[in-house]
């Protein structure tokens, strides 16, 4: 009896472990967003497409090398008004199919509007500061990188008292039911 007893426990136990291993993989494939977040979130799509959006230093709209950053904080150095604003969007094919008609939505920040950049057929709405395009083919494992230029307002768009701005420049990209985006932060000295 004895020997029985621990075998069903045994049975017991080992089917509680498989069934405890088996269940902690059931959450949705690549819901950790860029800054942490939920992983275990069940309506979070795949991220089999992912965009990533940087931000140019300042000193490369003066002659120097472009260096590219996810964010600028308010310690670091800052645009002022009538500065040119680099933009690099990579957006990337990380499943094993291709996709086609993957569009990239780019919204500007307040003080800052679209001027140049982006693949043939890229539109920018000035009333919403929305730039959209779209990338005809992605296939499996590529990678495409855009360079997006844009223009610091004058400095009588930016309120009176307020010597620094910082806003955050978001782009988003969709291939069907996948989706992503993502932020770049710069700051503005008036």
């Amino acid at each position: 009896k004895t020997k029985n007893i621990f075998s069903a426990l045994f049975v017991t136990v080992s089917s509680a472990i498989i069934f405890a291993a088996s269940t902690s993989v059931v959450y949705a494939d690549g819901c950790t967003t860029q800054y942490g977040g939920s992983q275990y979130a069940t309506d979070c799509p795949p991220t089999d497409v992912v965009v990533n959006k940087e931000v140019s230093k300042p000193n490369a709209n003066k002659g120097a090398d472009v260096v590219y950053v996810e964010n600028l904080s308010s310690s670091d150095p800052k645009f002022i008004p009538g500065d040119e604003v680099k933009f690099r969007i990579t957006v990337s094919n990380k499943s094993n199919k291709d996709f086609t008609n993957v569009k990239v939505t780019d919204v500007f920040p307040p003080y800052v509007s679209y001027t140049s950049g982006g693949p043939s057929g890229t539109s920018y709405d000035p009333a919403t500061r929305t730039l959209v395009f779209t990338i005809d083919k992605l296939s499996a494992g590529e990678n495409r990188t855009f360079v997006i230029v844009g223009k610091v307002a004058d400095a009588k768009a930016f309120p009176s008292g307020k010597n620094t701005s910082c806003v955050n420049n978001v782009v988003k990209v969709e291939a069907g039911d996948r989706k992503d985006d993502d932020t770049a932060q710069l700051c503005i000295e008036t």
